[in-house]
């Protein structure tokens, strides 16, 4: 929950129980500009196939259907810092049911996230639920 390690490449795919945290970053990486805030405007977890996918954040904002809701655990997003370059939020793990487009349980599951680089200087930089 703090951040403070990371999974190595050699380790992926991870295996994890049902259920369990899984803790994801987006970060801006290399930035040149210490004032820019990285915005997140969506974010979805889906198998290999493309089959399925389930909405995980909209507008910076837990997917209100979502039975265990991501929490974002960055507050306080005010540039120039490094937590207006880095989002963080935690999932559950959890597993696509068969229905009849999508059979395999074991597939691997992707996270892709929409993002937005934004200047203070331009425009007010407002995200959804982060931050609050």
């Amino acid at each position: 929950a703090q951040y403070s390690s990371y999974y190595p490449q050699y380790h992926q795919p991870l295996h994890m129980l049902l259920g369990k945290p899984l803790h994801l970053e987006v970060r801006l990486l290399n930035s040149p500009d210490p004032s820019l805030v990285l915005l997140v405007h969506f974010c979805v977890a889906y198998p290999r196939s493309g089959k399925a996918a389930w909405v995980l954040l909209y507008n910076g904002c837990p997917n209100p259907l979502d039975p265990a809701p991501p929490k974002t655990v960055l507050s306080d997003p005010t540039p120039p810092s490094p937590q207006s370059q880095t989002r963080r939020f935690t999932i559950r793990t959890f597993q696509f049911l068969p229905d009849g487009e999508f059979q395999d349980t074991e597939e691997e599951i992707y996270f892709m996230c929409s993002t937005e680089i934004c200047s203070p200087q331009d425009s007010p930089c407002v995200e959804g639920c982060f931050g609050h």
